[in-house]
């Protein structure tokens, strides 16, 4: 039987060539045992001991088979820290993840399995939209020259609270409740949900938009910009365009983006795919005690992608996973909403104001407190009972003068141009 590495340790791998997160059935590494790779899986999606459930693995796949027997395959077990360490043996290695292993991932490889997935999920998206996020950035450096980083609402919003809204199948039945709340309290609205609001009349205080793609203007087509917005450097370009100056903060990770941050002193913050962490930064960044969350289901919720309302709702067509409510019962979710749900915990739980989350039947959130209009709407009169303050507003500074604009945007254009490779500049004529 041939080793299974589960407990060698990476100076005595041999080297390889392709890298596999996932066992699954093997038919995904037909391809690579007919090229004649040498591969090394990571089989994070099956238990110990290994052999013979390996060989059952295979049995449709006599070729993958003969590989692994053979010892031109090499299939790793155990624990997740051993599945890493031999990862880390692999340098130089091309890497090859099979999404529905992640899915069957045992218990305690779990974690690891939603890390690898959020990291595949990000490059596969950035090389499909390296053009396109190159040649946003570059139309929108006029608009990052002009806008104030979001640290200029820092205190906005002190002692007090907060309403987030997000865009999820729930924001249909809480209207009413958030009509009412925002009376007396700001709200930062995720564009998706712009539409909805604007049919009910229910004010916006501050818009927040970082998606790349074109589709993202269906979200302002009903909506008069009477608001300011924040927005990410690589956001489309018509967006911020259709604004007066607002405010704008760089996702970090980006080498280019931090440079310019440096420059211009502006804020840096987490990125994390969704526009609700960066609206809950925002509001993170104006220090109120509370911040309520309306909408944000994280979840598909009666099958529904968003609101009814939203640019984009349809039915969830995606092959569904599960989440929990907070009465434990499943909920039904997608890959995208599982990633986004981890990365708005995260900030949930490190974030100093308390949250809480309407429970519209969809993702418990972690460190918030799930609750029902009723509930919420008392907190939030005591807040304001408490505070004396008036409601806040998030209206931007005054404009920077032309001059200060033309020096930041040139400042801008140059960093640019350090970065650009010939091939950029051919996609720019």
């Amino acid at each position: 039987m041939p080793p299974t590495f589960s407990n060698a340790p990476p100076s005595d791998m041999p080297p390889v060539d392709v890298v596999v997160w996932g066992l699954g059935t093997g038919r995904h590494l037909r391809r690579l045992v007919r090229e004649g790779l040498r591969v090394r899986v990571l089989a994070l999606d099956l238990a110990e001991p290994a052999g013979d459930a390996i060989a059952a693995r295979l049995a449709a796949r006599p070729e993958v088979l003969h590989a692994w027997r053979r010892r031109r395959l090499e299939i790793v077990t155990g624990p997740p820290a051993k599945l890493a360490t031999a990862f880390s043996a692999c340098q130089g290695a091309r890497v090859y993840v099979h999404a529905p292993a992640l899915d069957d991932a045992r218990p305690e490889a779990a974690a690891l399995a939603r890390g690898i997935e959020r990291v595949h999920e990000a490059r596969l998206s950035a090389r499909g939209q390296v053009v396109r996020l190159r040649s946003n950035l570059r139309h929108n450096l006029p608009h990052i020259a002009a806008a104030h980083g979001i640290d200029h609402l820092r205190g906005r919003a002190a002692g007090g609270a907060i309403l987030v809204v997000a865009a999820g199948p729930s924001l249909d039945r809480f209207l009413p409740v958030l009509a009412q709340a925002a009376r007396h309290h700001p709200t930062i609205v995720v564009d998706t949900a712009l539409p909805v609001l604007s049919a009910a009349k229910i004010p916006v205080d501050l818009a927040v938009s970082v998606d790349p793609h074109p589709t993202t203007e269906d979200h302002f087509a009903t909506v008069a910009p009477s608001f300011p917005l924040a927005f990410f450097p690589y956001v489309w370009p018509r967006v911020p365009a259709s604004f007066p100056p607002g405010f704008v903060a760089f996702p970090d990770g980006d080498r280019f983006l931090d440079a310019c941050a440096k420059d211009l002193g502006l804020p840096v913050v987490a990125a994390g795919g969704t526009v609700l962490l960066f609206a809950l930064q925002i509001a993170a960044a104006c220090e109120p005690d509370l911040v309520v969350l309306v909408g944000a289901d994280l979840a598909v919720p009666g099958g529904r992608t968003h609101a009814r309302g939203c640019a984009h709702a349809r039915a969830a067509e995606e092959a569904l996973l599960k989440t929990r409510r907070s009465d434990g019962v499943p909920v039904p979710t997608t890959r995208a909403l599982r990633r986004f749900q981890d990365v708005v915990e995260r900030h949930i739980r490190t974030a100093r104001p308390t949250h809480l989350a309407l429970d519209g039947g969809g993702a418990a959130l972690a460190g918030a407190v799930m609750t029902d209009p009723h509930g919420a709407l008392a907190v939030l009169d005591r807040c304001r009972r408490d505070t004396q303050s008036p409601r806040s507003t998030f209206q931007p500074p005054p404009p920077r003068p032309a001059f200060e604009r033309a020096a930041r945007l040139a400042r801008l254009r140059a960093r640019l141009a350090e970065f650009d490779t010939p091939a950029d500049r051919a996609n720019d004529r």
